[in-house]
Formats: structure tokens, C-alpha cells, sequence
């Protein structure tokens, strides 16, 4: 317990402990609320502003899941988390976490989705070199990474607000993949969706079109009947 004091820079573990849910659950995860406090952001501010949460000592968000919540818990008393998470309700606080087997950088865009909704800086910072690490560290770029990539592209258009910085890295890296986003059969169904924000990144290509009529392409058509 002192590492995890010294890792913060406060002493939290005389404070209060208060609750967080995810609607809609029941289950109630509990955390130091100094700890809260002392990691900044929206949440605290329920608690200590005189709304419902500080009565009921308990804080629902409606707008994540309770894999994303108990990583940020992770996050809170150790300065990181992980990819997988045990959602068992009765470990204690900061305990370690181990389990589903979501792929990282889904799990890494909702945690940065989270941490943006909620003012969290430094979780967001965290999340974001996470996640743009393991997206630029794939070399063999493969159909699962292609979907993978549509669903993080989606998570990030439908939740995050416009010219954020990791849309905008988003956007660049996806326009450099397009080439195996393209052979990707959920690119073409989400393409209505996509498309208006990929387009912007998109480079035109270096030659024009072929035109001239003296090209093979033209000389061995079949000519029209007419």
C-alpha cells in the first residue's frame, strides 16, 4: 500500500471509500473517494457538490462499460492499466485484475473515450499513446486487424467530438491502411458512415488517368455498333 501512496503523490487511504456503477448494473465498485479526487476529472465533483451521489455515496455513469470502469480504477491506484479485467465486484480496491479477452485496442479506445467524456488528462494521454502504439506497431496488417480498425474508427466517430487529436491520427493512419481496409467486406457496409471522414486524409493519386486515345487501353476496345 505505501507504493501506491508514493505512485499518487497523496495519501488516500484514510478517506472515505465511495461506489461507481454503470448503469444498467447493480454492481457497485468501490474506490477511495481522495484517490478520486486526487486523479481529477468530472466524477468527483457529484460527490462533493451537494447532487444525489453525495448522499447515496454512490456515482452511475450511464455512458461506458464496467470493463472500461474497472480499468480506470486500475488506472487510478497503480498508473496504469490493463487490457484484460476481472469484473468480480468484491476484490478489493487496487486489486490486481485479470480476464476477458477483448482486443487491446478496443479496450484502449474506450478507455480513451472515457477519460475524454469524463476530463480525465492524464488516463486520456495514457490511452492514447496505448492505443496508437499497438495500431503502429502491426506489420503483417491482416482482415481481423481491418475489422478490428473499422470498429475502433466507429467507436471513436460515434463518441468522441470533431478535430480530436486521436480522430485526426485515426483519420491518418486509416487512410494509410486503406489499401487492406478496402478488401475488408465491413469497410464497404460501414463506407456510407466512413467515407466522409476518411476522404479528407486521403492523398490523390501522383499520375491522372489515362486520356489520350492513342493508349492500348483505347486502341483495343470493342467499337461500338452504332
Amino acid at each position: 500500500m505505501p507504493a501506491l501512496v508514493l505512485i499518487i503523490g497523496v495519501s488516500f487511504l484514510d478517506s472515505p471509500i465511495v461506489g461507481l456503477r454503470c448503469s444498467p448494473s447493480a454492481r457497485i465498485f468501490k474506490i477511495h473517494q481522495e484517490l478520486l479526487k486526487a486523479r481529477g476529472g468530472r466524477i468527483i465533483c457529484a460527490f462533493e457538490r451537494g447532487f444525489k451521489e453525495k448522499s447515496d455515496g454512490v456515482y452511475t455513469i450511464t455512458d461506458t462499460t464496467e470493463e472500461t470502469l474497472l480499468r480506470y480504477m486500475e488506472w487510478a491506484y497503480r498508473n496504469d492499466y490493463p487490457s484484460a479485467v476481472n469484473e468480480d465486484s468484491s476484490q478489493e480496491p487496487g486489486a490486481e485484475t485479470k480476464g476477458d479477452a477483448t482486443d487491446p485496442r478496443l479496450c484502449h479506445v474506450g478507455v480513451y473515450i472515457f477519460a475524454n467524456k469524463y476530463i480525465i488528462d492524464k488516463l486520456e494521454a495514457l490511452a492514447f499513446r496505448k492505443l496508437t502504439r499497438s495500431l503502429a506497431l502491426v506489420k503483417d496488417f491482416s482482415d481481423n486487424d481491418s475489422r478490428t480498425l473499422i470498429q475502433v474508427l466507429d467507436l471513436a466517430l460515434s463518441n468522441l467530438p470533431a478535430g480530436n487529436s486521436l480522430l485526426e491520427w485515426l483519420g491518418k493512419y486509416a487512410a494509410w491502411r486503406l489499401s487492406y481496409l478496402r478488401r475488408c467486406t465491413d469497410f464497404h457496409d460501414r463506407s456510407g458512415s466512413l467515407a466522409p471522414f476518411l476522404i479528407k486524409y486521403v492523398q490523390p493519386s501522383p499520375p491522372p488517368p489515362e486520356c489520350d486515345p492513342n493508349v492500348e487501353y483505347y486502341r483495343n476496345r470493342v467499337k461500338p455498333r452504332w
